[in-house]
This record gives structure tokens, sequence and C-alpha cells, in this order.
């Protein structure tokens, strides 16, 4: 999975970057609008770095959509963030294929 490095929420911008984060693989700051995932996480599998970013999205979902006490639920964010990278990771994308339109032909 892709891990970009900003992106739209809300009318905010929220940056995405590595950094010291501790002990914890990931860092959600809600005044910042910033996830920071540790650096150690380049060398991890995808998976776990991409989990890690979903984790952090859950918190920062929940918090601007005002649920700020859900953001808290450590058991409630580690779920959803799990399934966030489970569907974002699956998503499949057909082409779309334009057609042409027609002329209308005028009646006469």
């Amino acid at each position: 999975m892709k891990i970009p490095s900003e992106f739209k929420l809300l009318g905010h911008t929220v940056v995405v970057r590595d950094g010291d984060t501790g002990k914890v693989n990931g860092w959600w700051e809600h005044e910042k609008k910033k996830i920071t995932l540790h650096p150690r996480l380049r060398y991890a599998s995808r998976s776990l770095r991409g989990e890690t970013f979903c984790h952090e999205l859950a918190h920062c979902l929940l918090d601007h959509i005002g649920r700020s006490k859900l953001s808290a639920d450590e058991d409630l964010v580690e779920a959803l963030g799990e399934a966030l990278y489970h569907a974002l990771s699956t998503f499949k994308y057909t082409p779309v294929v334009k057609t042409r339109r027609r002329k209308r032909s005028r009646g006469r």
C-alpha cells in the first residue's frame, strides 16, 4: 500500500512524515494535523508500515469528525485501522473506458 506524504480531510491538509515516535510505531498530532511514522518502519514489512499508517489515520478520522473520545479507545482504533488497511490494500481499479458521444441527428 502506498503511504501518502499528505492528504486533504475536511478542509485541512494532513501531513505524513517519518520521525521519532519513541517506542511506538506511529503518532497522530491533531493540533499539528500530522501523522508521524517511526523511521524503523522503512525497513519493516510493507504491511506493518501500512497498518501503522491506517491506525494513525483512524485516530485522525475520528478526531476530525468530533469523536475524540472514540479516538482515545485504542482497541477500537486498532480494529478500525486494521479494517482500513485490509480494505485499502486490496482495492482493485477498473480502467474507465471513454466512449464517444454520438452526435444527435436533427429531426427533419
